[in-house]
Formats: structure tokens, C-alpha cells, sequence
């Protein structure tokens, strides 16, 4: 079957899906350029504050950090961070197992 035949099948309902995949792909495409982009400039900059640190300049190093509140904020903050995929397991599975037993009793 070829694309023109499977359109007609499809009919009124494969032209908003076809303009939704290409603009999820656009999506898609625009946040991966975008998170390298960060990554970069996040490595660049904290590859330039640990040689100013190494070198001793410890001035130079907090104006750059001070320069870059959002890379440094991600970097030193990052540990205290709890992901949401190990804290959703944590929550739900005892509150899962209480919605069983309890259905279980019924």
C-alpha cells in the first residue's frame, strides 16, 4: 500500500496525524539542540572555574561561578536533588499493595 492509498483510507482523520508527528519530530529535534547546546556551555564553564581554582585564583574562579548562577546552582545542588523515579516507587508501591489487600478483602 502507498502512501497516497493509505491517506484516502484513513481519510479526514490521517491529516491531523500526519501534521502531529511532524510537529513532534520538530519538538523533539528542537530539544535535543537545545540540551547540547546547555551541556556545552555548562562543561565549558566549569572546565574554565576548576583550572582557576587549580591555579589558585580563587577570585577569578568566584566571579566566574557568579557569572553562571545557573550552571553552578546545577552543579553544586544537583546531590541534593532526590529524583522523581526513585521517590514515585518509594510512595506507590506501599500504596499499591494497600489497594489490593484491600480489594482483596472486599
Amino acid at each position: 500500500m502507498d502512501i497516497k492509498n493509505l491517506f484516502t483510507a484513513g481519510g479526514v482523520v490521517m491529516w491531523p496525524l500526519l501534521l502531529s508527528s511532524v510537529l513532534a519530530v520538530g519538538l523533539i529535534v528542537e530539544l535535543i539542540k537545545f540540551w547540547v547546546t546547555i551541556s556545552t556551555r555548562q562543561q565549558l564553564v566549569l572546565r574554565n572555574v576548576l583550572n582557576l581554582y587549580r591555579q589558585n585564583n580563587v577570585v577569578s574562579t568566584i566571579d566566574t561561578l557568579r557569572k553562571n548562577p545557573d550552571i553552578s546552582a546545577r552543579v553544586l545542588l544537583k546531590p541534593q536533588e532526590l529524583p522523581v523515579g526513585v521517590m514515585t516507587p518509594v510512595v506507590g508501591a506501599p500504596f499499591f499493595v494497600y489497594l489490593a489487600k484491600s480489594k482483596v478483602k472486599k
